[in-house]
């Protein structure tokens, strides 16, 4: 079964993910926050002891990725994903409220699509 890593905060957002994506087979993997991510992921090497948060660790399939989150955003987040050897390579679809944004993020090697808020759940 493939897995997705949901970094999202807004939870309605995260619901119409999940109604797109559960239906054709996949886990979600829902988190909130980019400190959450890191840690699901394996680097809570980086946070201080106060976010470390205990949970199984994961390497999903593909990662959607909001940028604008608490505590750690979008970019610090894939900016650890890409300095990482084991985990560089998974592809990151990016959703943002911000389609300014895009031009940021689409050079990335792992950053496979920018999809601007709101968009069309189908087309994700």
């Amino acid at each position: 079964m493939k897995t997705i890593l949901l970094i999202e905060d807004d939870k309605e957002i995260r619901e119409l993910i999940k109604f797109t994506f559960e239906p054709e087979g996949y886990t979600i993997k829902e988190i909130e926050s980019g400190d959450e991510a890191l840690s699901i992921l394996g680097f809570e090497f980086l946070l201080p002891q106060e976010k470390k948060l205990p949970q199984e660790k994961l390497i999903p399939n593909l990662i959607l990725l909001d940028i604008m989150l608490p505590e750690l955003d979008g970019h610090t987040f894939l900016q650890t994903l890409i300095n990482n050897q084991n985990l560089k390579d998974i592809p990151v679809i990016i959703i943002s409220g911000n389609p300014k944004f895009a031009e940021l993020f689409i050079g990335y090697s792992n950053v496979k699509h920018f999809f601007a808020k709101p968009f069309d759940p189908q087309q994700l």
